[in-house]
């Protein structure tokens, strides 16, 4: 299947194409360029042509840099000034929306209370909490709280920390508090589908043995949103159920509030409390753009999947300016010995990561910078979050996919 990612450069008026040709095509001929098309000529004699969506244009016979890297084709072509005004306009506008854009789930903070709504796995939808009714939906400080606090002090106090020590953070039976990558509730909670064959501390689901959680002496039940889903017990509508990238977007977004411009650099960190881990596992995150607009094919993820769920801002233009030439004549392509392409623009985090296991000199000096957050997480959250950061990058020739020793990758974040 051909592969193709468009990255738009509006500061430059450029934008870079990265195309990954079948194994069964012949090598590239030839890229030329239209306003609205580029037509990639194969030396077979059939081609293929990427149609640009609207707004988008580039200035004809503009094409440049092309190279050919085991079936890898790169090349950049000049985009219009109009275009790039409003990618530049769009970016700023996207700039205040934050991760609301990325996700049309409501928060889990709107779930009516006192209301029964049920908790099921995500992979396989087995039920694991059946028509609870919590009396409180409150969220947590922070994804880390637990742990910071363990460093708060009071000179009334002195040594005795354990003062300070918040109960009130402790789940009743009727309590729900959360965070972005978990839910905690009261411990002697009964789960309907945990594998019998779990440790004490890990909680799996008994169908598709996805990690679900963990039980924690001093916090009660942790359990990941990554993996579950909350649907309301009377009709089955959905009330919560962000997947990993909705999830990332939402820590991103957090810490980027309050960096003041500065790129955001976190840890994902394999929380102790996770017992599949049987060493320090560590993903390092340092974003280079979090307003990246990408062009890509119609019907596919950024990760190659098939994704026929486009958002309505998305469609409809009102975030992205797109729409600005909604008169304009596309041309109309032959059937012949072509094939077509349609692209569609998403906008993405663009962000370098580096993934290692056990502690060393790079994790000593990240967890001493300031600016640096760490995040405990589950081993799956992390594992999932590494594993699309691999896909986004797939159609990127070798040489472009690591910079300074680490990754490459892209977090899109309106489909």
């Amino acid at each position: 299947m051909t592969q193709v990612l468009v990255e738009v450069l509006p500061n430059i008026q450029a934008c870079n194409l990265y195309i990954t040709l079948p194994t069964d095509k012949s090598p590239c001929q030839e890229i030329t360029a239209d306003k609205y098309m580029c037509v990639i000529k194969v030396r077979n004699g059939e081609d293929l042509i990427l149609k640009f969506p609207k707004g988008t244009s580039l200035v004809p016979g503009t094409v440049s840099k092309v190279t050919q890297d085991d079936g890898h084709v790169t090349a950049r072509a000049q985009l219009d000034e109009k275009t790039s005004l409003l990618s530049t306009l769009s970016a700023d506008l996207l700039s205040n929306v934050g991760p609301a854009f990325s996700d049309c789930s409501p928060a889990f903070s709107e779930i009516p209370k006192d209301s029964p709504v049920t908790a099921q796995c995500k992979q396989c939808r087995r039920v694991l909490l059946s028509k609870v009714r919590f009396r409180r939906v409150l969220p947590l400080p922070s994804v880390d709280w637990d742990q910071a606090s363990e460093g708060w002090f009071c000179h009334l106090h002195g040594s005795e920390g354990e003062k300070l020590k918040p109960s009130s953070l402790q789940p009743a039976i009727d309590d729900c508090f959360y965070s972005e990558l978990h839910f905690l509730i009261h411990k002697d909670m009964a789960l309907d589908c945990v594998s019998p064959k779990n440790n004490n501390c890990e909680l799996r689901c008994c169908g598709c043995q996805s990690s679900l959680g963990v039980r924690s002496k001093q916090s009660g039940l942790k359990l990941w949103t990554h993996s579950l889903m909350w649907v309301r017990s009377e009709d089955k509508q959905i009330l919560f159920g962000k997947d990993v990238s909705g999830i990332l977007l939402s820590l991103i977004h957090n810490i980027d509030k309050d960096n003041f411009g500065v790129n955001c650099r976190l840890v994902l960190k394999v929380s102790h409390e996770d017992e599949a881990a049987t060493e320090p596992e560590f993903l390092y995150l340092v974003t280079m753009n979090t307003h990246q607009k990408l062009l890509l094919p119609e019907g596919l993820s950024l990760t190659g999947s098939s994704d026929r769920k486009y958002s309505a801002a998305n469609e409809a233009g009102d975030l992205g300016g797109d729409e600005a030439f909604p008169s304009e004549k596309r041309p109309r392509v032959d059937q012949g010995d072509t094939s077509e392409v349609s692209l569609r623009r998403v906008y993405a985090i663009k962000l370098l990561y580096l993934f290692k296991r056990g502690e060393d000199d790079l994790t000593g000096s990240w967890v001493d910078d300031v600016n640096v957050h760490i995040l405990p997480c589950s081993r799956s959250f992390l594992q999932e979050v590494r594993a699309m950061l691999e896909a986004s990058a797939a159609c990127l020739p070798k040489t472009m996919k690591t910079v300074e020793s680490m990754s490459l990758g892209f977090v899109v974040k309106n489909t």
